[in-house]
């Protein structure tokens, strides 16, 4: 009953926009999470390319489509879902413990 509690309050205290973010990244491609994947580490738009084995601006690219499609405007607002996202998963690449 006090882990149903703690994670009530937890939800309660994750802004509504970034809530309503994470339940859309499930309509996002499999190129879209692997850059999303990659946020919460740090890397810029130069590693994540080389990571992904892909361009620079096709990194900007998904970035773009990303923010579009979670509603988000900022770098900053992608990598704070980012961060929050790598939580939700656990067992995949990235995910963290808290």
């Amino acid at each position: 009953m006090e882990r149903v509690a703690r994670a009530a309050e937890a939800e309660a205290e994750v802004p509504y926009w970034v809530r309503a973010a994470l339940d859309r990244v499930g309509g996002l491609s499999e190129r879209e999470a692997e850059v999303l994947a990659l946020l919460p580490d740090g890397l810029s738009n130069r590693m994540i390319a080389r990571n992904l084995g892909i361009s620079e601006s096709t990194v900007k690219f998904h970035l773009g489509s990303i923010a579009k499609k979670l509603s988000l405007r900022t770098r900053v607002e992608i990598a704070v879902i980012a961060y929050e996202w790598s939580f939700s998963r656990p067992g995949a690449l990235g995910a963290r413990v808290r």
